[in-house]
């Protein structure tokens, strides 16, 4: 593992590319990998929003389950519904064959 970049040396590398200098030119400058150059300048601020798949629960939903676990009250399952832990539990859809349109029947599951 290589040394940690320092805020003033992430500082330089970013002016120097905003100045027009490549990653590689910037990295024999530096004597850095052309690698860290690079997450150098494409690192995001703390309040940037991240990438990726949005999280399927909110902050107040997750403190939600948390109270009702704590409380020893729930059972897994119960826990685990999407719905509030004292509403009824939902079956789950049937799974039966249909027909694709092209001559052929498929189990609903695999569809």
């Amino acid at each position: 593992m290589g040394h940690v970049i320092t805020d003033e040396e992430r500082g330089r590398i970013k002016g120097l590319h905003e100045a027009g200098l490549g990653v590689r030119a910037i990295a024999r400058r530096g004597e850095r990998n052309c690698t860290a150059v690079g997450n150098a300048i494409n690192a995001r601020s703390l309040g940037e929003k991240k990438m990726g798949r949005p999280p399927s629960l909110t902050d107040r939903q997750v403190r939600q389950i948390v109270r009702a676990a704590a409380t020893g009250d729930y059972s897994a399952a119960e826990l685990a519904r999407p719905e509030a832990p004292s509403a009824p539990l939902q079956e789950p859809p049937k799974r039966g064959r249909v027909a694709d349109g092209l001559g052929g029947l498929w189990d609903q599951g695999q569809v």
